[in-house]
C-alpha cells in the first residue's frame, strides 16, 4: 500500500529527518575542512566506524573510525605509506588504523563532536503495521511543509501516527513537481 502525508513541524519524525541533514553537513565540512588542512586532494571520501548510529564518538570508540578517499596521484604520493589498497569494490583508499593521519583525524572527530555514522529515519518505525517489515519512502520538505510517501506491503489503511495528516497522491506530486521546478529554475 502506498500512503501520503503532510507532517506537522513537531513530529519526531520531521525532527529526526531535519537533524539527519544537519549532522550530515556538519560532517561533510569538517571532512572537506580536515583535508584542505592536510593538502589531501581527493573529491570523494566516506567516514565510517564500528559503532552507534547518528550520535558522536567517544574517545573509547577512537579506533573504531575509518576515513577512506578516493586518491588522486597526488595522494597517492604523498600519503601512499598511510593508505591502504583499493576497496575492490569502491576503489577507495582507507588511512592505515596506525598511521598518525587516521589517528588525528578520529581525534578531531570525537573533539568536534561529528557524527561519524550517519543513517537517515527510516519511516517504518513510526507506523505500528509496518513493524520490521520493508518499507520506501520519499520525503520533502517544500514551502515550510513536510511531506512524505510510504510504500509497504503491510502498511495498513487505519494506522495514521500522531501529526501524519493523510493526503491524496496528486497533492503529494503537485508540491513535489513545483519543488523539482524550484530547484531546476535556481540552478540557472
Amino acid at each position: 500500500m502506498q500512503r501520503f502525508f503532510v507532517l506537522e513541524n513537531t513530529t519526531d519524525f520531521v525532527k529526526s529527518m531535519k537533524q539527519y541533514y544537519i549532522d550530515k553537513e556538519e560532517q561533510r565540512k569538517f571532512v572537506v575542512a580536515f583535508m584542505g588542512k592536510h593538502g589531501i586532494e581527493a573529491k570523494q571520501y566516506i567516514v565510517s566506524g564500528n559503532g552507534r548510529i547518528n550520535q558522536p564518538f567517544t574517545e573509547r570508540n577512537a579506533n573504531d573510525i575509518g576515513f577512506r578517499i578516493a586518491a588522486t596521484d597526488e595522494d597517492i604520493e604523498t600519503f601512499g605509506a598511510f593508505l591502504k589498497v583499493p576497496c575492490k569494490y569502491t576503489g577507495l583508499r582507507g588511512f592505515k588504523k596506525r598511521s598518525d593521519m587516521l589517528k588525528e583525524f578520529a581525534n578531531a572527530c570525537i573533539a568536534e563532536n561529528i557524527v561519524i555514522n550517519l543513517h537517515a529515519p527510516r519511516a517504518g518505525d513510526y507506523f505500528k503495521s509496518i513493524c520490521w517489515g520493508g518499507v520506501s519512502r520519499q520525503w520533502f520538505a517544500y514551502e515550510g511543509n513536510n511531506y512524505l510517501m510510504v510504500e509497504s506491503e503491510f502498511l495498513k489503511k487505519d494506522d495514521n501516527p500522531e501529526g501524519f495528516i493523510e493526503i491524496k497522491a496528486s497533492e503529494f506530486y503537485q508540491h513535489l513537481e513545483a519543488l523539482e521546478a524550484a530547484d531546476e529554475e535556481g540552478a540557472k
